[in-house]
């Protein structure tokens, strides 16, 4: 048995032959999804405090550096 990613390429025909001639089991790893990761949270409100300063500065005609 092998986990894997969902990388197109261990899809492939070629990747399943030779799974098949090794007597390897694939398990592939669910889709990505970023909903279930905390990271992308983080990076949402990050993303945000970014654009807000970047309009204040535009309506405040501040000099970005």
């Amino acid at each position: 048995t092998l986990f894997m990613d969902n990388l197109s390429c261990h899809h492939s025909d070629m990747a399943k032959a030779a799974y098949s001639q090794l007597k390897i089991t694939p398990i592939f790893n669910a889709a990505y999804s970023h909903e279930m990761n905390p990271i992308e949270l983080v990076f949402s409100k990050v993303k945000h405090l970014f654009k807000k300063e970047k309009l204040y500065r535009i309506m405040n005609k501040i000099k970005v550096d």
